[in-house]
């Protein structure tokens, strides 16, 4: 979800001016008006999703003139009740916006970029449909126009490939030599090439899937860094990163981890730094911390663009504890026939914690999805004990007799259980050694049961 932050006078707009920007003056006039505001947004930091919005009040309800200060070329969103569109401003334009309010998009006229012209009338031939997040997750999270999607459901590859392609053409035609137009079009015929692959995944081999996906990507620039302010472009990189997951080993500890792994293995530079960034941010945001306790701290060693891991200390805080170590707190709960149970009765054995509830979805995801990798581990020697915190025994018990869950299951009707474990929120997962400290997998890790292997082995 963007986040959007509005200013309501050209009082504070000039409060963020930065003394290399250029001061742009806008006109804007409206026929037929039925507003009396028109608002602007610039993305602010690609890494948020945070946009800069300005919010203008229009003279007499038809017009006005405003400065903005670009200091680069810009992609600008224009909002009119419920007309959007865009356009490119450069620091040495003075854009003149004129429009019909009762046609915006069949009468909208822009003066500025020379590109412009042919941007505005692409969006009049393919306007943006409706987003639609089928194929995007919380961790990741891309725009998608709901139809081209839905035809990927019900279309042939082949036929649905060569409408994108017939479209592709379509819309080089009329970007003509604009660079930014013609890369935004290819970037986004490789995205829908790649969301078929995602939305027909069974009819693949994972393999067979990112090998189609390498070949989609093929002639494109997939590590250009000079687009990553552009959402065109990340949308193709997290969906070649979609396509990649595939074929990702389950992880136990969370779908977020395997995204880690394909993003990792398949990007380099400053791509890769950007989408990792990415990644944790959006962890944070929806309380998946484990990822970052585990590998933020490598990242940020290794990692040589100190704009993403600013950005990201300044967010953590002190909320996510990067060394853990040390012994894990003990523990004595009931499991389903009211047996009391200690973590100090496993001492001498390699414990799996999961932290967990019944109305937690991604906890009861990840149960489903790592059920066959539990037994395995539990067939090695490993002690996998499922801790609920759920009020409601009855809830607890019903859930579990529907959901498999290996293992040695105990309740906690009290969530402080969760402060004892420094955990924001679930699920939560630990590996605790023989020894009854924390123990954690290696950077880079390709073989889970390998990893807990060495652990029955120290």
């Amino acid at each position: 979800m963007k986040i959007i932050r509005y200013t309501l006078s050209l009082a504070l707009i000039f409060t963020l001016i930065q003394t290399k920007a250029a001061e742009v003056t806008f006109d804007v006039t409206i026929q037929n008006p039925t507003s009396t505001s028109l608002s602007i947004s610039i993305l602010d930091d690609v890494l948020s999703g945070e946009e800069r919005g300005y919010m203008f009040n229009l003279r007499y309800g038809n017009n006005t003139s405003f400065l903005l200060n670009i200091d680069k070329e810009e992609v600008l969103t224009v909002r009119y009740e419920s007309a959007i569109f865009q356009l490119i401003v450069r620091p040495t334009d003075t854009p003149v916006i004129t429009f019909d309010a009762y046609d915006v998009l069949g009468t909208l006229s822009v003066s500025g970029a020379a590109s412009n012209r042919a941007f505005l009338e692409l969006q009049r031939r393919y306007p943006a449909g409706f987003p639609n997040t089928t194929y995007s997750n919380s961790f990741l999270p891309l725009s998608l126009d709901e139809s081209l999607t839905q035809q990927a459901q019900y279309q042939q590859q082949n036929d649905y490939y060569a409408m994108l392609d017939q479209r592709r053409n379509d819309q080089r035609s009329v970007a003509g030599d604009s660079r930014f137009l013609q890369s935004k079009i290819n970037y986004e015929n490789a995205t829908y090439k790649l969301i078929y692959l995602l939305a027909n995944q069974f009819q693949y081999t994972p393999e067979d899937a990112k090998k189609q996906a390498r070949s989609i990507v093929s002639s494109l620039n997939l590590n250009d860094k000079t687009l990553l302010k552009y959402a065109f472009y990340t949308d193709a990189l997290t969906a070649f990163t979609y396509v990649n997951h595939l074929s990702v080993n389950p992880n136990p500890e969370g779908e977020e981890f395997e995204y880690y792994e394909a993003i990792n293995n398949n990007l380099t530079g400053k791509v890769r730094a950007f989408l990792l960034s990415k990644l944790f941010y959006n962890a944070f945001r929806y309380g998946q911390t484990e990822i970052i306790s585990r590998h933020y701290s490598a990242f940020k060693k290794e990692n040589p663009y100190p704009e993403y891991t600013s950005k990201l200390d300044i967010l953590f805080g002190e909320r996510i504890q990067f060394n853990e170590d040390g012994p894990a707190p003990n523990f004595t709960l009931p499991d389903e026939n009211g047996r009391m149970v200690s973590l100090s009765d496993y001492k001498g054995k390699v414990v799996y914690l999961s932290f967990w509830a019944t109305w937690c979805k991604p906890c009861l995801s990840g149960f489903q999805k790592s059920e066959s990798i539990r037994k395995e581990l539990a067939d090695m020697g490993i002690v996998l004990i499922n801790v609920s915190v759920d009020r409601d025994p009855n809830v607890w018990k019903a859930t579990m007799s529907r959901i498999s869950m290996p293992g040695i299951n105990l309740l906690s009707k009290d969530s402080a259980i969760l402060a004892t474990y420094d955990a924001g929120a679930l699920p939560v997962y630990n590996i605790i050694d023989k020894n009854g400290n924390f123990a954690y997998l290696s950077e880079g890790f390709r073989d889970i049961k390998a990893e807990f292997r060495k652990f029955l082995n120290e």
